[in-house]
């Protein structure tokens, strides 16, 4: 089962409020439909990364997501401004929105993610991870044979499927796993606990 994803109930929020404050802000079809085409392309491409993908359809699957991720953001940022910069905004309608909120003074310099690993069988791992106000997280992992952690691989929006096969496909294995947030492409703050996985066959 995919996780509920954060993005998604502010986006399901966002695109709901928006059509029904189209007319509050002067808003037109060319201008609700971008949000709402998101809204069900990010739906999509979260589920499409999941736990039965392998290899490079799964690592196409999370580009995918990012990538839909990047659209959506940048879309609703966009119109965001435009509806705070209308005359009839008000902080109530804001907060309706889901655009109003109280200023994040997160320091993400002495920050680090929280991080958990549920084992699906068969070496597939579930990570999730919060992304705070960074950008991403790098994820780094270690198993039998690492002489330390490697990195496995950048992600935007949780969760992290790590779906690497089990080194020996009828023995259990050990994996750790540990991640460091991401900021304007260079890794900032404290990385996560390291969180032990059991991967059972």
């Amino acid at each position: 089962m995919i996780s509920r994803n954060p993005l998604l109930v502010w986006h399901d929020q966002f695109k709901t409020s928006v059509l029904a404050q189209a007319a509050t802000f002067g808003l037109v079809a060319a201008d609700t439909t971008p949000i709402t085409n998101d809204n069900t392309d990010i739906h999509a491409k979260v589920t499409s990364v999941n736990p039965d993908r392998v290899g490079t359809i799964a690592t196409q699957a999370v580009a995918d997501k990012n990538t839909s991720r990047a659209n959506a953001n940048k879309h609703a940022r966009a119109l965001a401004a435009r509806i705070k910069a209308h005359p009839a905004y008000t902080v109530a309608l804001g907060s309706l929105l889901g655009i109003e909120g109280p200023q994040d003074t997160t320091d993400l310099t002495t920050s680090k993610p929280t991080l958990a690993g549920v084992d699906q069988t068969g070496g597939v791992v579930e990570l999730d991870f919060d992304k705070s106000i960074s950008d991403g997280v790098n994820i780094y992992a270690k198993r039998d044979g690492d002489a330390d952690f490697v990195f496995l691989a950048r992600d935007t929006a949780s969760p992290y499927i790590d779906n690497r096969p089990l080194l020996v496909a009828t023995k259990p294995e050990l994996r750790e796993y540990k991640a460091v947030y991401v900021q304007s492409d260079a890794e900032i703050g404290l990385f996560s606990d390291e969180v032990v996985v059991n991967c059972a066959p």
